[in-house]
């Protein structure tokens, strides 16, 4: 499968250096904890457990803007990655079998600790259940909630369900990847860039 991942000049650095690039939890932010544990979870789920213990997943674009724009336009990306620096943006192949993909957009919702809906009668259900919890809240539907929750979140990886009109068309999705690790033999190009941030 090939994949672009923008990365530090560290990064990049480190990776010609060592001959893998693995992340840590320094590297992760330490906003949206909930949601990037999950997807912690989802890889080792989906892919297998990481290669040593504490990793957590790289990140990059299977399809950056659509199925005509999967490569990150550095025209673009030179404005947006933070902190501004020196940066590479790193294409490779991967297995399908070590990448799990995921809708972008569909993403910010789990971020927000949102309820991933497909149709209107999904809202309306697991909402109507978060009004009943108000009034009467009961550890068992507590528990039914964040199954119901949670398993709307799988949806932003089977993204089959997530269609036009509430959500972008296959094609026109931005689809992003976690994997456990970069090996240097999986390389195909590195484009070193300067962000000046947003």
């Amino acid at each position: 499968m090939r994949l672009w991942t923008i990365q530090t000049k560290a990064a990049w650095d480190y990776l010609q250096k060592h001959g893998v690039l693995r992340a840590s939890r320094k590297h992760q932010s330490e906003d949206w904890p909930l949601a990037y544990k999950w997807m912690t979870d989802q890889l080792s789920k989906r892919v297998g457990p990481p290669p040593s213990n504490g990793m957590i997943p790289l990140w990059g674009w299977y399809q950056c803007r659509g199925q005509s724009r999967k490569r990150p336009d550095l025209r673009f990306w030179r404005f947006r990655t933070n902190p501004p620096g020196k940066y590479t943006l790193i294409e490779c192949d991967l297995p399908d079998e070590h990448v799990v993909l995921s809708d972008y957009d569909a993403w910010h919702i789990i971020l927000n600790e949102g309820f991933v809906s497909v149709t209107d009668d999904d809202d309306d259900e697991y909402y109507a259940g978060c009004r009943q919890y108000e009034l009467t809240p009961t550890p068992e539907l507590a528990e039914e909630l964040n199954r119901t929750l949670y398993g709307s979140w799988e949806r932003v990886i089977d993204m089959e369900a997530l269609t036009e009109p509430g959500y972008y068309a296959m094609d026109r999705k931005s689809i992003q990847a976690c994997f456990w690790e970069i090996k240097q033999d999986q390389i195909k190009s590195a484009k070193p860039f300067t962000s000046v941030g947003r």
